[in-house]
């Protein structure tokens, strides 16, 4: 749901927050370390019972971090500010002949 705020507000050209941004890079970063677990554990043997317990025990400091993760991201009401409207330059304006009558 929050992923999807977030898409919306980068397509409408909004300024993600950065308390937000933050929360973004440290799911990535968790997300990392899941596939890093798992790919360690499809590659290895389960008969290593040293190995099998240090995994179990990622795994569960992973889920926490997981969980922190997912209740922080509950908290934001508000994903993102609206985009800076440009400056208008006005300095190179011609009027139109039809509007110099009303110059006057």
């Amino acid at each position: 749901m929050l992923k999807m705020k977030i898409n919306l507000a980068r397509d409408n050209g909004d300024v993600i927050l950065q308390v937000v941004q933050h929360w973004l890079e440290q799911v990535v970063k968790v997300q990392g370390e899941v596939d890093n677990l798992d790919h360690q554990a499809t590659s290895m043997n389960n008969s290593f019972g040293g190995w099998c317990y240090a995994c179990h025990h990622l795994g569960k400091e992973l889920e926490k971090k997981l969980d922190e993760l997912l209740a922080q991201g509950k908290i934001f009401s508000s994903v993102s500010n609206p985009a800076p409207v440009p400056p208008r330059v006005a300095e190179h304006f011609d009027a139109f002949a039809s509007r110099e009558a009303t110059k006057k």
